[in-house]
């Protein structure tokens, strides 16, 4: 018994592999569902922590795995509500479902109105948002940051490779807005935030000795996980920048920037990333490829002369839904809910025809959504998860804080909140930036006190461990 609990992440890694080979490869019918259903079926049998282990191993795939056709994250999700409603101790609050039940009731209201959605997607997105807010307020469920990280770097490059093999390399069609290809139709600056999200992710835990102390996984595998976590980082920035996205540039430099400011009082960590920066950008322009890739970005922000053709006509969408917003109060302080704005609003641009244009900045559509007031209970509710327990201390290191800088400055350029994932990538990033909740250490661990102790000395050290 205890060798199959041993197996059932290999399981999970092995059958995840074989479906993207088969996707690539154009195999589909039942010999997919097999893997979707055998994945499905090692999920039932791991605890709580585990389960949502998952979720972020199979965030950037969850446009791409289904159980015959439903999609395997909700699957996922299912599967840690009915745990969570099955153990007392992990049950919801109260004020949490009241809040979901009324942004549910408050959606198919609006969509009865407005919407023809299928109501089964405001289901499936309510269940994800009321499941990711009770494990924000959930104080028994301790995660290993590290090992959250891992899994999530893990999933994304497998996606990551799936996509490069089922596109053959560079993807020079992402210029546009979708394209096809062995892995499924993409946007490509949704996937490119994934992509630099899982970079920010990765560079954290290689700067951050703390988090690496913490956690019994990182410590079990420390010999291989420096090595590991720069090759996720590699394929990921590789893939990110292949998708020809303004918006990863931008948000890439921006990233690059911070990282450097909150480590340049550590002269090591600062030295090498300055040296790692120039031997990558060396080897880009040394390399065909990566080359052409560096030809095709400056060829995109070539010819930009005015704000909105810089930002692909977002900045005049942003104008058009500040100024209806402006004229019609309701509207700004209630909203038209998150899945029927776009029907409400009818903003078009370029055609001027009613093209129903999303929001493409995430501030704005939930805003759009719910109206300022149902915007301030949401951050008032996710600010509360994030500094809840104050007395923990918040450490001087900055460096986990920036893979959320890194979500929230991108999702300035995309419509993300109407996407169920999202919700876990939130909780991801509390996850990494909440101290309470990375530490899931035996009692013969290092306590905070030692570690405070030696955090002087250490952050005067390289951020990778000594084999």
């Amino acid at each position: 018994m205890e060798l199959l609990k041993k197996l059932r992440w290999p399981g999970i890694v092995l059958l995840t592999v074989l479906y993207i080979i088969f996707k690539v490869m154009g195999i589909g019918g039942n010999i997919i569902n097999i893997f979707s259903i055998g994945l499905a079926g090692i999920i039932l049998t791991l605890p709580l922590e585990e389960k949502v282990y998952t979720s972020f191993f199979f965030i950037q795939g969850f446009l791409y795995f289904f159980v015959f056709s439903f999609a395997f994250y909700n699957v996922i999700v299912l599967m840690i509500l009915g745990h969570m409603l099955l153990m007392k101790k992990h049950f919801p609050r109260l004020n949490i479902i009241i809040l979901s039940g009324i942004l549910l009731a408050y959606e198919i209201v609006l969509h009865v109105v407005y919407s023809n959605m299928e109501i089964s997607y405001l289901v499936k997105w309510v269940l994800a948002f009321f499941v990711s807010i009770s494990l924000m307020q959930n104080n028994v469920i301790k995660f290993d940051k590290c090992k959250a990280i891992f899994l999530y770097a893990l999933g994304s490059t497998f996606i990551e490779v799936g996509t490069l093999l089922g596109n053959n390399g560079l993807l020079s069609s992402s210029i546009y807005d979708r394209f096809e290809g062995g892995m499924g139709t993409l946007n490509n600056n949704t996937f490119s935030l994934y992509c630099l999200f899982c970079v920010s992710l990765c560079v954290y835990v290689l700067c951050d000795k703390r988090a690496q102390k913490n956690s019994p996984f990182y410590q079990k595998y420390k010999r291989i996980m420096p090595i590991l976590l720069i090759a996720f980082a590699g394929i990921a920035l590789f893939v990110g920048a292949s998708m020809l996205s303004k918006a990863y540039f931008l948000v890439a430099i921006i990233w690059a920037m911070i990282l450097f400011l909150f480590n340049a009082k550590y002269k090591k960590r600062a030295i090498l990333l300055f040296l790692i920066a120039v031997v990558s950008v060396i080897a880009i322009f040394s390399i065909p490829t990566t080359r052409e890739l560096v030809n095709g970005v400056i060829a995109r922000f070539g010819g930009l002369n005015d704000i909105n053709t810089i930002t692909t006509g977002r900045t005049e969408i942003l104008l058009r839904y500040i100024t209806k917003l402006r004229n019609d109060p309701i509207k700004l302080f209630f909203g038209t809910g998150l899945f029927t704005y776009t029907e409400v609003f009818n903003i078009g641009i370029y055609t001027g025809q009613n093209t129903n244009y999303v929001t493409h900045n995430v501030i704005l559509e939930i805003i759009c959504g719910y109206g300022l007031v149902g915007f301030s209970i949401l951050l008032w509710v996710y600010l509360k998860a994030f500094i809840k327990d104050s007395k923990n201390k918040f450490y001087k290191d900055f460096n986990r804080f920036i893979p959320l800088i890194v979500f929230l400055v991108f999702g300035l350029s995309l419509s993300l909140y109407r996407e169920d994932v999202t919700h876990f990538i939130i909780l991801l990033c509390l996850v990494v930036c909440r101290s309470d909740l990375s530490n899931n250490i035996s009692d013969k661990a290092q306590t905070d006190a030692e570690i405070d102790t030696t955090s002087d000395i250490e952050s005067k050290e390289l951020f990778f461990q000594k084999p």
